[in-house]
């Protein structure tokens, strides 16, 4: 039996938060509505291919190559019926028949099924000679509309041809003061100088290279410190910005969609603080570079919650040479009723699974997210369309399955060797972040106490050689 959503109906419409429109049925449009005897290019494919594909796969973006013409799609056909079918073309990590998140991606089973018709006939162009699709517009306008706020990279980062990833921060200073006086004085949290953010939106300045992007918020000039060190503009930095993070405003990845809070709910900004946007470069075989910004929505009306994180996760990471499925396990003690907005996991290249169950006190057991195919280079923040209620006393718990072997082609070590807890490539981590928000306002201290405490136990139980090697002591 599910865990119920929205039986508390009153309480979450006090708090601002509708019950989700429903969402249109994948597969809906032309292509669903062609029989499958008949499907061409022109009268269902191009439309099937222009809904899912071109966002990335069209000249100027991050696919490697486009797909707008028949010529294009047909000569790929086998290939892209094998990419949808296994799931690895849209990109989307979590698996379906579960909750359903904002943004989600893929192909519903009818279309790959006329997808793979049309390629088994021989590709048909149809009755108009196989029309290409008009290429998007391209202009200055954001997905969410205009921000209130725009920061841009300080200065442009020129990306090497050599075929080296690259992972680096850059701090995108603000003067707080240049803020709208009358948006600030509606998003500031009573007697603080932090202010709500309703939504983030990424606009990479270089779709080619820009593979990934995570938004911070630094309120210890760690990250000021770091890029000062720094003589290229930002600094070098895997797996996380490098500071414990005051907040996380959302994440970029191609052809995903920004998404807003609820009225009345908010990420929060310290006004005093750095926004640091942590981003992962692909090269393209030649020099690039790029100067990506992003757009801030604030509150536009006063702040009634802000998001807490609730993370679960494992310092204790050994994962010896050659072990195929390591898991590692944790869970955390709801101390008080909590609605779960969204879930971001967090592994690196021997990640393989992640899974977040939640058990209430009544013994109702549910899944809020699966991901049977981690890939750290589509790592993203998963929205939930609809809002899920945990009574105080539900335990969340998440499994994490690591491959260290040498038959996988993502391990950064050849030959494996042994892995432990850390920030570098080689390193590993086992984290899910859970943004939720009490059901009461007073229990936002409980909430957060019970975190602390829980993190200090699992530091705790570490070995005194492990907490040095971590950077606890």
């Amino acid at each position: 039996m599910p865990i119920k959503r929205f039986n508390f109906l009153a309480a979450v419409l006090s708090l601002g938060l509708p019950p989700a429109s429903a969402a249109p049925e994948e597969g809906s449009g032309t292509a669903a509505e062609t029989p499958p005897d008949t499907i061409t290019w022109d009268d269902g494919i191009a439309a099937l291919i222009r809904r899912h594909c071109i966002e990335c796969h069209r000249p100027g973006q991050s696919a490697p190559f486009a797909l707008l013409r028949h010529s294009d799609v047909a000569a790929r056909g086998g290939f892209l019926v094998e990419a949808v079918e296994s799931g690895h073309m849209p990109p989307w990590l979590p698996e379906r028949g579960g909750h359903a998140f904002i943004g989600q991606r893929g192909l519903s089973a009818e279309e790959i099924d006329r997808l793979r018709a049309w390629v088994q006939a021989g590709a048909p162009a149809g009755r108009n000679g196989g029309e290409p699709i008009p290429e998007p517009e391209t202009d200055s306008r954001w997905q969410l509309g205009e921000p209130d706020i725009i920061l841009r990279m300080e200065e442009a980062f020129e990306i090497p041809a050599a075929n080296r990833d690259i992972y680096r921060a850059f701090v995108l200073s603000f003067d707080a003061d240049s803020f709208p006086a009358d948006l600030v004085r509606t998003a500031r949290i009573p007697g603080s100088d932090v202010v709500g953010v309703s939504a983030v939106e990424v606009r990479p300045g270089n779709r080619r290279t820009v593979h990934h992007a995570l938004v911070f918020v630094d309120s210890t000039g760690t990250a000021r410190r770091l890029a000062a060190a720094d003589t290229e503009p930002g600094y070098e930095r895997f797996g996380d910005p490098g500071f414990e993070p005051s907040g996380f405003l959302g994440a970029y990845t191609p052809g995903s969609t920004p998404g807003r809070w609820p009225p009345g709910i908010a990420d929060t900004l310290d006004l005093h603080g750095d926004i640091v946007l942590h981003m992962h470069y692909s090269p393209t075989g030649k020099t690039e570079t790029d100067r990506t910004e992003i757009g801030i929505h604030l509150s536009r009306e006063p702040v009634r919650r802000v998001t807490a994180p609730v993370r679960l996760g494992s310092f204790d990471l050994e994962i010896p040479p050659g072990a195929e499925r390591h898991r590692v396990s944790d869970r955390f003690r709801l101390p008080a009723d909590v609605f779960v907005l969204a879930l971001t996991p967090h592994m690196h290249y021997l990640g393989r699974k992640v899974r977040v169950r939640a058990r209430t006190p009544g013994g109702t057991e549910e899944t809020l997210l699966e991901i049977r195919r981690w890939n750290f280079n589509w790592q993203d923040r998963y929205r939930l369309e609809e809002p899920v209620y945990l009574p105080a006393g539900t335990v969340v718990s998440a499994e994490w399955v690591f491959d260290n072997s040498a038959d996988n082609p993502s391990n950064p070590s050849d030959p494996p060797r042994h892995v432990t807890f850390g920030p570098d490539s080689t390193d590993e981590m086992a984290e899910v972040h859970l943004d939720c928000i009490p059901l009461e306002p007073d229990d936002y201290g409980v909430l957060t106490e019970a975190m602390e405490n829980a993190v200090r136990d699992a530091v705790r139980r570490l070995t005194p050689e492990q907490r040095k090697r971590y950077g606890f002591q």
